[in-house]
C-alpha cells in the first residue's frame, strides 16, 4: 500500500469540489493552446510544418504539458480553473514527474479504450485519479490558498 500525503476526500473535500468537470475545462483550454502552438509553427514555417502535423502536435503538447506541469504543477488550462497536480508527498511535481506525468497522459489518450478507462478512472475513484495518476501516485486537486 502506498502512503500519500494527499488532502482526505471524506476530511477535506473541498480539495476535490468539482475537479472532474474543471479537469474536462482545462483539458480543452490546453488543446486550444497546443493548436495554438501547432498553428504558429506552420505559419512560422511557411506551412513546411503541416506536412508534419502528427509529430509536431505530439512534440508541441509534450513541451507544453511537461514544462508547464514541472515550472507550476498545472497547464494553463488547469491555472486558469483553479486546479494543481502534486505527487504522492503532496508536494508539486519536479521536471522528471512532470515528463512521467506527460508521457503516461499522452500514451493513454492515444486511444479511444485509453480515454474512456480515464473517464471512468475519475468518475469511480474518490479522488477523481485518472490511470496515469492512479500509477503515479499523483492528484489532482483544487489550488490551496498559500
Amino acid at each position: 500500500m502506498q502512503i500519500t500525503q494527499h488532502p482526505d476526500p471524506r476530511l477535506d473535500a473541498q480539495f476535490y469540489d468539482g475537479v472532474p468537470a474543471k479537469r474536462l475545462v482545462a483539458w480543452v483550454l490546453d488543446l486550444i493552446v497546443v493548436i495554438g502552438i501547432c498553428l504558429a509553427f506552420i505559419i512560422a514555417s511557411l506551412g513546411l510544418m503541416a506536412f508534419f502535423i502528427p509529430v509536431l502536435a505530439l512534440v508541441a503538447n509534450f513541451c507544453y504539458r511537461a514544462f508547464c506541469l514541472h515550472r507550476c504543477s498545472a497547464t494553463l488550462g488547469m491555472r486558469a480553473v483553479g486546479i494543481e497536480v502534486r505527487n504522492s508527498t503532496g508536494d508539486r511535481l519536479n521536471a522528471a514527474q512532470a515528463m512521467f506525468h506527460t508521457g503516461l497522459f499522452i500514451f493513454i489518450f492515444m486511444s479511444v479504450l485509453g480515454i474512456f478507462a480515464n473517464i471512468l478512472s475519475i468518475l469511480l475513484n474518490d479522488k477523481g485519479q485518472t490511470l496515469h495518476d492512479l500509477l503515479l501516485g499523483t492528484v489532482v486537486i483544487n489550488c490551496p490558498v498559500d
